[in-house]
Protein backbone atom coordinates (compact mmCIF):
# COMPACT_ATOMS: atom_id res chain seq x y z
CA UNK A 1 0.00 0.00 0.00
CA UNK A 2 1.32 3.67 -0.62
CA UNK A 3 0.42 6.23 2.46
CA UNK A 4 0.88 9.24 0.64
CA UNK A 5 0.45 11.05 -2.40
CA UNK A 6 4.01 11.62 -3.16
CA UNK A 7 3.96 14.37 -1.05
CA UNK A 8 4.96 17.92 -1.50
CA UNK A 9 5.32 17.48 -5.56
CA UNK A 10 1.16 17.78 -5.83
CA UNK A 11 1.34 21.35 -4.43
CA UNK A 12 4.56 22.54 -5.27
CA UNK A 13 3.44 22.06 -9.12
CA UNK A 14 0.52 23.69 -8.91
CA UNK A 15 1.69 26.81 -7.01
CA UNK A 16 4.01 26.86 -9.66
CA UNK A 17 1.09 27.34 -11.90
CA UNK A 18 -0.30 29.49 -10.21
CA UNK A 19 2.38 31.97 -10.22
CA UNK A 20 3.38 31.57 -14.00
CA UNK A 21 -0.55 31.39 -15.40
CA UNK A 22 -2.77 33.41 -13.36
CA UNK A 23 -2.51 36.52 -11.08
CA UNK A 24 -6.31 36.42 -9.43
CA UNK A 25 -7.19 35.04 -5.94
CA UNK A 26 -8.66 32.36 -7.63
CA UNK A 27 -5.88 30.30 -8.30
CA UNK A 28 -4.84 30.75 -4.58
CA UNK A 29 -7.77 29.35 -3.50
CA UNK A 30 -7.50 26.41 -5.60
CA UNK A 31 -4.12 25.51 -4.31
CA UNK A 32 -5.74 25.41 -0.84
CA UNK A 33 -8.05 23.03 -1.88
CA UNK A 34 -5.45 20.55 -3.37
CA UNK A 35 -3.84 21.03 -0.16
CA UNK A 36 -6.48 20.58 1.96
CA UNK A 37 -8.01 17.44 0.12
CA UNK A 38 -4.04 15.88 0.22
CA UNK A 39 -3.97 15.92 3.29
CA UNK A 40 -7.36 14.72 4.23
CA UNK A 41 -6.62 11.49 1.94
CA UNK A 42 -2.98 11.10 4.24
CA UNK A 43 -5.57 11.59 7.64
CA UNK A 44 -7.81 9.26 6.23
CA UNK A 45 -4.55 6.52 5.32
CA UNK A 46 -3.48 7.17 8.44
CA UNK A 47 -6.25 6.14 10.61
CA UNK A 48 -6.57 2.81 8.02
CA UNK A 49 -10.14 4.46 6.73
CA UNK A 50 -9.49 3.47 3.64
CA UNK A 51 -13.27 3.62 2.15
CA UNK A 52 -13.12 6.89 3.53
CA UNK A 53 -10.52 8.27 1.67
CA UNK A 54 -11.43 6.47 -1.88
CA UNK A 55 -13.81 9.48 -2.58
CA UNK A 56 -11.02 11.95 -0.95
CA UNK A 57 -8.58 11.09 -3.80
CA UNK A 58 -11.19 11.49 -6.33
CA UNK A 59 -11.59 14.70 -5.93
CA UNK A 60 -8.40 15.37 -5.20
CA UNK A 61 -7.45 13.83 -9.23
CA UNK A 62 -10.57 15.87 -10.49
CA UNK A 63 -8.92 19.06 -9.05
CA UNK A 64 -5.31 18.52 -10.45
CA UNK A 65 -6.70 17.42 -13.82
CA UNK A 66 -8.36 20.74 -13.88
CA UNK A 67 -5.58 22.75 -12.83
CA UNK A 68 -2.89 21.33 -14.83
CA UNK A 69 -4.75 19.08 -17.29
CA UNK A 70 -5.19 15.38 -18.24
CA UNK A 71 -1.18 14.86 -19.62
CA UNK A 72 0.58 16.59 -17.15
CA UNK A 73 2.79 13.79 -15.13
CA UNK A 74 1.89 15.28 -11.78
CA UNK A 75 -1.90 14.38 -12.74
CA UNK A 76 -0.81 11.02 -13.62
CA UNK A 77 1.37 10.26 -10.45
CA UNK A 78 -2.35 11.33 -8.23
CA UNK A 79 -4.03 8.87 -10.65
CA UNK A 80 -1.93 5.84 -9.44
CA UNK A 81 -2.46 7.37 -6.04
CA UNK A 82 -6.34 6.70 -6.80
CA UNK A 83 -5.63 3.37 -8.34
CA UNK A 84 -3.95 2.54 -4.65
CA UNK A 85 -7.12 4.15 -2.98
CA UNK A 86 -9.06 1.88 -4.77
CA UNK A 87 -7.25 -1.62 -3.93
CA UNK A 88 -6.66 -0.41 -0.62
CA UNK A 89 -10.64 0.00 0.40
CA UNK A 90 -11.21 -3.10 -2.00
CA UNK A 91 -8.36 -4.81 0.65
CA UNK A 92 -10.48 -3.87 3.33
CA UNK A 93 -13.95 -4.87 1.78
CA UNK A 94 -12.63 -8.32 1.09
CA UNK A 95 -11.45 -8.56 4.93
CA UNK A 96 -14.95 -7.44 6.16
CA UNK A 97 -16.19 -10.66 3.22
CA UNK A 98 -17.86 -8.21 1.20
CA UNK A 99 -16.35 -9.85 -1.80
CA UNK A 100 -18.87 -8.13 -4.10
CA UNK A 101 -17.69 -4.43 -3.26
CA UNK A 102 -14.19 -5.70 -3.69
CA UNK A 103 -14.68 -7.16 -6.87
CA UNK A 104 -15.99 -3.32 -8.01
CA UNK A 105 -12.59 -1.77 -6.16
CA UNK A 106 -10.18 -4.21 -7.39
CA UNK A 107 -11.90 -3.39 -11.44
CA UNK A 108 -11.68 0.11 -10.77
CA UNK A 109 -7.94 -0.18 -9.81
CA UNK A 110 -7.00 -2.10 -12.54
CA UNK A 111 -8.75 0.51 -14.86
CA UNK A 112 -6.75 3.48 -13.60
CA UNK A 113 -3.54 1.05 -13.45
CA UNK A 114 -3.73 0.08 -17.00
CA UNK A 115 -4.31 4.20 -17.68
CA UNK A 116 -1.51 5.41 -15.71
CA UNK A 117 1.16 2.95 -15.87
CA UNK A 118 3.15 1.61 -18.78
CA UNK A 119 2.54 -2.11 -20.14
CA UNK A 120 3.70 -5.04 -18.35
CA UNK A 121 3.53 -3.06 -15.04
CA UNK A 122 4.18 -4.85 -11.43
CA UNK A 123 0.86 -2.93 -10.33
CA UNK A 124 -1.17 -4.18 -13.30
CA UNK A 125 0.16 -7.46 -12.58
CA UNK A 126 -0.72 -7.23 -8.88
CA UNK A 127 -4.33 -5.79 -9.91
CA UNK A 128 -5.15 -9.18 -11.98
CA UNK A 129 -3.79 -11.12 -8.80
CA UNK A 130 -6.63 -9.81 -6.60
CA UNK A 131 -9.01 -10.10 -9.08
CA UNK A 132 -8.24 -13.53 -9.43
CA UNK A 133 -8.66 -14.21 -5.90
CA UNK A 134 -11.68 -12.75 -5.60
CA UNK A 135 -12.84 -14.94 -8.49
CA UNK A 136 -11.22 -17.72 -6.90
CA UNK A 137 -13.12 -16.81 -3.29
CA UNK A 138 -16.73 -16.37 -4.92
CA UNK A 139 -15.87 -20.42 -6.96
CA UNK A 140 -15.30 -18.95 -10.21
CA UNK A 141 -11.76 -21.10 -10.32
CA UNK A 142 -11.90 -20.77 -14.60
CA UNK A 143 -11.84 -17.16 -13.96
CA UNK A 144 -9.73 -17.03 -11.43
CA UNK A 145 -6.90 -19.47 -12.89
CA UNK A 146 -7.24 -16.54 -16.53
CA UNK A 147 -6.68 -13.50 -14.35
CA UNK A 148 -3.83 -14.98 -12.72
CA UNK A 149 -2.14 -16.32 -15.69
CA UNK A 150 -2.28 -12.82 -16.77
CA UNK A 151 -1.07 -12.13 -13.70
CA UNK A 152 1.89 -14.33 -14.06
CA UNK A 153 2.38 -13.36 -17.70
CA UNK A 154 3.03 -9.66 -16.99
CA UNK A 155 5.38 -10.48 -14.22
CA UNK A 156 7.72 -12.86 -16.38
CA UNK A 157 7.97 -9.75 -18.97
CA UNK A 158 9.17 -7.45 -16.06
CA UNK A 159 13.20 -6.94 -16.29
CA UNK A 160 14.94 -7.42 -12.62
CA UNK A 161 11.20 -7.82 -11.07
CA UNK A 162 11.87 -9.98 -7.32
CA UNK A 163 11.68 -13.82 -7.93
CA UNK A 164 9.34 -13.96 -4.71
CA UNK A 165 6.98 -11.93 -7.19
CA UNK A 166 6.58 -14.85 -9.67
CA UNK A 167 6.46 -17.24 -6.55
CA UNK A 168 3.17 -15.19 -5.53
CA UNK A 169 1.67 -15.98 -8.97
CA UNK A 170 2.97 -20.04 -9.24
CA UNK A 171 1.37 -20.60 -5.65
CA UNK A 172 -1.90 -18.74 -6.30
CA UNK A 173 -2.33 -21.02 -10.05
CA UNK A 174 -1.37 -23.81 -7.84
CA UNK A 175 -4.89 -22.91 -5.86
CA UNK A 176 -6.70 -22.61 -9.33
CA UNK A 177 -5.57 -25.91 -10.83
CA UNK A 178 -6.33 -27.48 -7.45
CA UNK A 179 -9.97 -26.70 -7.49
CA UNK A 180 -10.31 -27.33 -10.95
CA UNK A 181 -8.96 -30.94 -10.41
CA UNK A 182 -6.01 -30.44 -12.42
CA UNK A 183 -3.93 -31.85 -9.32
CA UNK A 184 -0.51 -32.34 -11.18
CA UNK A 185 -0.57 -28.77 -12.67
CA UNK A 186 -1.45 -27.81 -8.34
CA UNK A 187 1.43 -29.82 -7.34
CA UNK A 188 4.14 -28.57 -10.30
CA UNK A 189 2.55 -24.68 -9.33
CA UNK A 190 3.14 -25.30 -5.93
CA UNK A 191 6.17 -26.86 -6.41
CA UNK A 192 7.88 -23.64 -8.27
CA UNK A 193 6.34 -21.67 -5.84
CA UNK A 194 7.85 -23.31 -2.74
CA UNK A 195 11.18 -23.71 -4.54
CA UNK A 196 11.59 -19.94 -5.26
CA UNK A 197 10.48 -19.20 -1.62
CA UNK A 198 12.69 -20.96 0.17
CA UNK A 199 15.17 -20.03 -2.05
CA UNK A 200 14.62 -16.14 -1.10
CA UNK A 201 12.97 -16.20 2.00
CA UNK A 202 15.02 -18.14 3.94
CA UNK A 203 13.80 -21.53 6.23
CA UNK A 204 10.83 -19.78 7.93
CA UNK A 205 8.81 -17.09 6.41
CA UNK A 206 4.23 -16.76 6.03
CA UNK A 207 4.60 -17.42 2.56
CA UNK A 208 6.18 -20.59 2.46
CA UNK A 209 3.90 -21.89 5.32
CA UNK A 210 0.94 -20.62 2.82
CA UNK A 211 3.27 -22.99 -0.21
CA UNK A 212 3.50 -25.96 2.31
CA UNK A 213 -0.19 -26.08 3.17
CA UNK A 214 -1.49 -26.10 -0.19
CA UNK A 215 1.06 -28.63 -1.09
CA UNK A 216 -0.58 -30.64 1.89
CA UNK A 217 -4.04 -30.75 0.31
CA UNK A 218 -2.93 -31.79 -2.99
CA UNK A 219 -1.45 -35.00 -1.33
CA UNK A 220 -4.33 -35.75 0.40
CA UNK A 221 -6.17 -35.74 -2.93
CA UNK A 222 -3.63 -37.97 -4.01
CA UNK A 223 -3.61 -40.00 -0.88
CA UNK A 224 -0.15 -39.60 0.32
CA UNK A 225 -1.55 -38.73 3.82
CA UNK A 226 2.03 -39.47 5.34
CA UNK A 227 3.39 -36.76 2.89
CA UNK A 228 0.55 -34.68 3.88
CA UNK A 229 0.55 -34.52 7.70
CA UNK A 230 4.30 -33.89 7.48
CA UNK A 231 4.27 -30.75 5.23
CA UNK A 232 0.97 -29.35 7.27
CA UNK A 233 2.57 -30.13 10.51
CA UNK A 234 5.56 -28.14 9.38
CA UNK A 235 3.31 -25.12 8.21
CA UNK A 236 1.11 -25.62 11.27
CA UNK A 237 4.84 -24.91 13.57
CA UNK A 238 6.25 -22.22 11.11
CA UNK A 239 2.73 -20.31 11.49
CA UNK A 240 2.56 -20.60 15.17
CA UNK A 241 6.47 -19.39 15.77
CA UNK A 242 6.04 -16.64 13.06
CA UNK A 243 2.85 -15.43 13.77
CA UNK A 244 1.42 -16.63 17.44
CA UNK A 245 -0.98 -19.40 18.12
CA UNK A 246 -4.00 -17.08 17.47
CA UNK A 247 -3.33 -16.07 14.16
CA UNK A 248 -6.12 -16.85 11.35
CA UNK A 249 -3.35 -18.68 8.56
CA UNK A 250 -2.51 -21.11 12.60
CA UNK A 251 -6.38 -21.46 11.94
CA UNK A 252 -5.96 -22.64 7.98
CA UNK A 253 -2.92 -25.10 8.98
CA UNK A 254 -5.72 -26.66 11.57
CA UNK A 255 -8.35 -26.62 8.89
CA UNK A 256 -6.17 -28.83 6.45
CA UNK A 257 -4.93 -30.95 9.35
CA UNK A 258 -8.05 -31.80 10.77
CA UNK A 259 -9.53 -32.68 7.37
CA UNK A 260 -6.06 -35.14 6.10
CA UNK A 261 -6.94 -36.81 9.75
CA UNK A 262 -10.58 -36.98 9.00
CA UNK A 263 -9.67 -38.54 5.53
CA UNK A 264 -7.90 -41.05 7.25
CA UNK A 265 -10.44 -41.81 9.77
CA UNK A 266 -8.50 -40.04 12.74
CA UNK A 267 -12.01 -38.72 13.93
CA UNK A 268 -10.60 -37.85 17.64
CA UNK A 269 -7.93 -35.66 16.64
CA UNK A 270 -9.72 -34.10 13.58
CA UNK A 271 -12.32 -32.74 16.21
CA UNK A 272 -9.52 -31.52 18.36
CA UNK A 273 -7.83 -29.91 15.34
CA UNK A 274 -11.04 -28.25 13.84
CA UNK A 275 -12.44 -26.99 17.47
CA UNK A 276 -9.22 -24.76 17.80
CA UNK A 277 -9.50 -23.71 14.14
CA UNK A 278 -13.10 -22.85 14.70
CA UNK A 279 -11.97 -21.09 18.14
CA UNK A 280 -9.88 -18.84 16.51
CA UNK A 281 -11.85 -18.20 13.27
CA UNK A 282 -14.47 -16.74 15.74
CA UNK A 283 -12.19 -14.78 18.15
CA UNK A 284 -10.68 -12.86 14.73
CA UNK A 285 -13.40 -12.95 12.37
CA UNK A 286 -16.58 -13.17 14.71
CA UNK A 287 -19.70 -15.67 14.56
CA UNK A 288 -20.98 -14.89 10.71
CA UNK A 289 -17.85 -15.18 8.76
CA UNK A 290 -17.22 -17.56 5.85
CA UNK A 291 -14.36 -19.53 7.43
CA UNK A 292 -16.25 -19.95 10.64
CA UNK A 293 -19.01 -21.91 8.38
CA UNK A 294 -16.18 -23.53 7.12
CA UNK A 295 -15.01 -24.63 10.56
CA UNK A 296 -18.55 -25.98 11.45
CA UNK A 297 -18.87 -27.64 7.87
CA UNK A 298 -15.94 -29.79 8.97
CA UNK A 299 -16.79 -30.35 12.26
CA UNK A 300 -20.39 -31.62 11.29
CA UNK A 301 -18.80 -34.20 9.28
CA UNK A 302 -16.60 -35.70 12.27
CA UNK A 303 -19.77 -35.79 13.84
CA UNK A 304 -21.35 -37.62 11.02
CA UNK A 305 -19.22 -40.51 10.81
CA UNK A 306 -19.16 -40.27 14.92
CA UNK A 307 -22.82 -41.19 14.70
CA UNK A 308 -23.65 -37.67 16.62
CA UNK A 309 -26.00 -36.63 14.52
CA UNK A 310 -27.58 -33.92 16.39
CA UNK A 311 -24.26 -32.17 17.13
CA UNK A 312 -23.40 -32.68 12.62
CA UNK A 313 -26.88 -31.46 11.91
CA UNK A 314 -26.84 -28.37 14.77
CA UNK A 315 -23.49 -27.42 13.26
CA UNK A 316 -23.91 -27.97 9.57
CA UNK A 317 -27.26 -25.73 9.70
CA UNK A 318 -25.23 -22.94 11.16
CA UNK A 319 -22.87 -23.46 8.28
CA UNK A 320 -25.30 -23.06 5.75
CA UNK A 321 -27.08 -20.04 6.95
CA UNK A 322 -23.58 -18.00 7.07
CA UNK A 323 -22.72 -19.32 4.05
CA UNK A 324 -25.95 -18.59 1.87
CA UNK A 325 -26.41 -15.51 3.70
CA UNK A 326 -22.98 -14.41 1.10
CA UNK A 327 -23.58 -16.48 -1.69
CA UNK A 328 -26.41 -19.06 -2.17
CA UNK A 329 -25.00 -20.41 -5.10
CA UNK A 330 -21.07 -21.13 -4.17
CA UNK A 331 -19.21 -24.44 -3.90
CA UNK A 332 -19.56 -24.46 0.30
CA UNK A 333 -23.42 -24.28 0.08
CA UNK A 334 -23.24 -27.50 -2.19
CA UNK A 335 -20.69 -29.19 0.18
CA UNK A 336 -22.58 -28.16 3.04
CA UNK A 337 -25.86 -29.26 1.27
CA UNK A 338 -24.38 -32.50 0.56
CA UNK A 339 -22.83 -33.24 4.35
CA UNK A 340 -26.34 -32.38 5.81
CA UNK A 341 -28.21 -35.15 3.19
CA UNK A 342 -25.89 -37.12 4.44
CA UNK A 343 -27.20 -36.41 8.41
CA UNK A 344 -30.74 -37.24 7.31
CA UNK A 345 -30.35 -40.39 5.07
CA UNK A 346 -28.60 -41.55 8.38
CA UNK A 347 -31.99 -40.69 9.77
CA UNK A 348 -33.72 -42.67 7.50
CA UNK A 349 -35.25 -39.37 5.50
CA UNK A 350 -33.86 -40.22 2.11
CA UNK A 351 -36.82 -37.63 0.57
CA UNK A 352 -35.48 -34.54 1.76
CA UNK A 353 -31.60 -35.90 1.93
CA UNK A 354 -32.93 -36.33 -2.04
CA UNK A 355 -33.92 -32.61 -2.27
CA UNK A 356 -30.49 -31.79 -0.71
CA UNK A 357 -28.40 -33.70 -3.08
CA UNK A 358 -30.31 -32.12 -6.06
CA UNK A 359 -29.77 -29.16 -5.29
CA UNK A 360 -26.21 -29.22 -4.45
CA UNK A 361 -25.32 -31.25 -7.62
CA UNK A 362 -26.75 -28.23 -9.53
CA UNK A 363 -24.95 -25.61 -7.90
CA UNK A 364 -21.66 -27.59 -8.67
CA UNK A 365 -22.64 -28.11 -11.98
CA UNK A 366 -23.33 -24.74 -12.09
CA UNK A 367 -19.98 -23.57 -10.79
CA UNK A 368 -17.70 -26.89 -12.71
CA UNK A 369 -19.15 -28.41 -15.43
CA UNK A 370 -20.55 -31.46 -15.66
CA UNK A 371 -16.97 -33.45 -15.61
CA UNK A 372 -15.07 -32.83 -11.91
CA UNK A 373 -14.05 -35.42 -9.98
CA UNK A 374 -16.89 -33.42 -7.14
CA UNK A 375 -19.71 -34.10 -9.38
CA UNK A 376 -18.61 -37.53 -9.67
CA UNK A 377 -18.92 -37.70 -5.70
CA UNK A 378 -22.41 -35.71 -5.49
CA UNK A 379 -23.51 -38.45 -8.34
CA UNK A 380 -22.47 -41.64 -6.25
CA UNK A 381 -24.27 -39.96 -3.53
CA UNK A 382 -27.45 -39.48 -4.93
CA UNK A 383 -27.46 -42.82 -6.76
CA UNK A 384 -26.55 -44.76 -2.78
CA UNK A 385 -30.27 -42.36 -1.68
CA UNK A 386 -31.97 -43.91 -5.11
CA UNK A 387 -30.87 -47.20 -4.20
CA UNK A 388 -31.67 -46.80 -0.56
CA UNK A 389 -35.38 -46.17 -1.87
CA UNK A 390 -35.23 -49.18 -4.01
CA UNK A 391 -34.97 -46.57 -7.30
CA UNK A 392 -32.74 -49.05 -8.91
CA UNK A 393 -33.53 -48.12 -12.56
CA UNK A 394 -32.69 -44.20 -11.59
CA UNK A 395 -29.03 -45.19 -9.88
CA UNK A 396 -27.22 -47.01 -12.32
CA UNK A 397 -26.98 -43.96 -15.15
CA UNK A 398 -25.84 -41.93 -12.20
CA UNK A 399 -23.29 -43.56 -11.12
CA UNK A 400 -22.00 -45.02 -15.04
CA UNK A 401 -21.28 -41.23 -15.50
CA UNK A 402 -19.63 -41.16 -12.24
CA UNK A 403 -17.15 -44.04 -13.26
CA UNK A 404 -16.60 -42.15 -16.50
CA UNK A 405 -15.61 -38.84 -14.65
CA UNK A 406 -13.46 -40.72 -12.43
CA UNK A 407 -11.70 -42.64 -15.31
CA UNK A 408 -11.37 -39.39 -17.37
CA UNK A 409 -9.91 -36.84 -14.63
CA UNK A 410 -7.88 -39.27 -11.78
CA UNK A 411 -7.05 -42.30 -13.68
CA UNK A 412 -8.39 -45.76 -13.72
CA UNK A 413 -5.99 -46.71 -10.71
CA UNK A 414 -7.24 -44.59 -8.71
CA UNK A 415 -8.57 -45.59 -5.30
CA UNK A 416 -12.07 -44.14 -5.75
CA UNK A 417 -12.17 -44.64 -9.47
CA UNK A 418 -11.87 -48.70 -8.21
CA UNK A 419 -14.00 -48.57 -5.52
CA UNK A 420 -16.60 -47.08 -7.68
CA UNK A 421 -16.29 -50.05 -10.13
CA UNK A 422 -16.49 -52.27 -7.43
CA UNK A 423 -20.01 -50.98 -6.79
CA UNK A 424 -21.23 -50.45 -10.18
CA UNK A 425 -20.39 -54.13 -11.20
CA UNK A 426 -22.10 -55.28 -7.84
CA UNK A 427 -25.50 -53.34 -8.71
CA UNK A 428 -25.71 -54.32 -11.91
CA UNK A 429 -25.15 -58.13 -10.97
CA UNK A 430 -28.10 -57.02 -8.35
CA UNK A 431 -30.76 -55.88 -11.12
CA UNK A 432 -29.99 -59.57 -12.28
CA UNK A 433 -30.41 -61.43 -9.58
CA UNK A 434 -32.93 -58.94 -8.08
CA UNK A 435 -31.21 -58.81 -4.96
CA UNK A 436 -31.77 -55.68 -2.64
CA UNK A 437 -29.38 -56.76 0.20
CA UNK A 438 -26.75 -54.56 -2.09
CA UNK A 439 -28.33 -51.74 -0.65
CA UNK A 440 -26.21 -52.32 2.43
CA UNK A 441 -22.66 -52.41 0.18
CA UNK A 442 -23.04 -48.32 0.33
CA UNK A 443 -22.10 -47.84 3.56
CA UNK A 444 -18.40 -48.74 2.09
CA UNK A 445 -16.68 -45.24 2.12
CA UNK A 446 -13.53 -46.51 3.60
CA UNK A 447 -11.02 -48.64 2.70
CA UNK A 448 -9.70 -51.86 5.14
CA UNK A 449 -7.41 -49.39 7.19
CA UNK A 450 -10.14 -46.63 8.25
CA UNK A 451 -9.18 -44.18 5.22
CA UNK A 452 -12.44 -42.52 4.10
CA UNK A 453 -13.02 -42.45 0.23
CA UNK A 454 -15.57 -40.51 -1.60
CA UNK A 455 -14.96 -37.93 0.94
CA UNK A 456 -12.99 -35.01 -0.66
CA UNK A 457 -16.00 -33.01 -1.66
CA UNK A 458 -17.87 -33.64 2.00
CA UNK A 459 -15.47 -30.84 3.57
CA UNK A 460 -13.89 -27.83 2.05
CA UNK A 461 -10.41 -26.80 2.58
CA UNK A 462 -8.38 -23.29 2.91
CA UNK A 463 -6.15 -22.63 0.04
CA UNK A 464 -4.45 -19.84 1.92
CA UNK A 465 -3.75 -16.85 -0.73
CA UNK A 466 -1.45 -14.43 -0.57
CA UNK A 467 -1.23 -10.86 0.96
CA UNK A 468 -2.48 -8.65 -0.98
Amino acid sequence: MRARVIAGRVLALVALAASLFCTGPAWSVTVQEVQALESRYNELYAEKKYLEAVPVAEQLADRVKKLLGPKHPTYTAVRQTLAHAYNNAAIASQKDGALPEAEKNFKRALELREQAYPANHPETAQSYDNLGTIDFLLGRYQDALTMHSKALAIRQKVAGLDPVSLSDSFHNLGGDYWMLARYGDAEQSFGKALAIREERLGPADPKIANTLSSIGLVYQVAGRFAEADKVLSRSLAMREQLLGPDHPDVANSLNNLGHGYWLEGRYTEAEAAHLRALAIREKTFGPNHSSVAESLLNLGNVYFYLSRHADAETRLRRALAIEESINPNQRSVALTLQSLAGVYEDLGSQPDAEALRLRGLAIMEKLFGRDHPEIATNLTALAANYIAQKRFAEAEPLLSRALAIREKTLGADNPETALLMEQLIARKRALFADDERIIGTWELTRTEDGTNLSADARAPHSLPRDPL
